[in-house]
């Protein structure tokens, strides 16, 4: 199915054509409808975890397997699972973090455990070229205690 985008002014059109030029021009666009959702780069990133080796050269770890499945399944997807990478942004990942926290009762510590399986996602499809920028890595982290943050 293809979209047409529409612009109140010409001069916008052509400055939206301009930019789209420039990407394929460098070897950065890629196709909306090719740019996957959230829950399909998070699955797709789960799975490739499951055949590569850990730092130290052997297979990884079942549990951190599970651990990561864990923030997929009940954390992520639910949450963010239905945006397309390119339209998550840095507000609905803080966003997210608030509501993982009061709706779950996550500590700070397993909000920021959650946020950073998130950005791992988003850092392999900047690698597979699907993306430009991870939203998740200027969201501010939560803490609490004497260096508190407010997200």
């Amino acid at each position: 199915m293809k979209h047409r985008e529409s612009f109140d002014r010409e001069k916008d059109a052509r400055a939206a054509q301009d930019e789209r030029r420039t990407s394929v021009r460098n070897r950065e666009y890629v196709a909306p409808a090719k740019i996957p959702t959230v829950e399909q780069a998070a699955r797709a990133w789960l799975d490739g975890k499951k055949v590569s080796e850990s730092k130290h050269g052997g297979p990884i770890k079942e549990s951190s397997l599970e651990f990561w499945a864990n923030h997929i399944d009940r954390f992520i997807v639910p949450t963010l699972g239905a945006y397309r990478m390119d339209c998550a942004d840095t507000a609905l990942s803080r966003e997210e973090a608030r509501r993982v926290e009061s709706s779950f009762g996550l500590t700070a510590p397993s909000v920021n455990k959650v946020l950073t399986t998130l950005s791992a996602i988003f850092d392999k499809q900047i690698a597979l070229r699907t993306i430009r920028f991870n939203p998740v890595s200027l969201a501010e982290r939560m803490a609490r205690g004497s260096n508190e943050v407010d997200v």
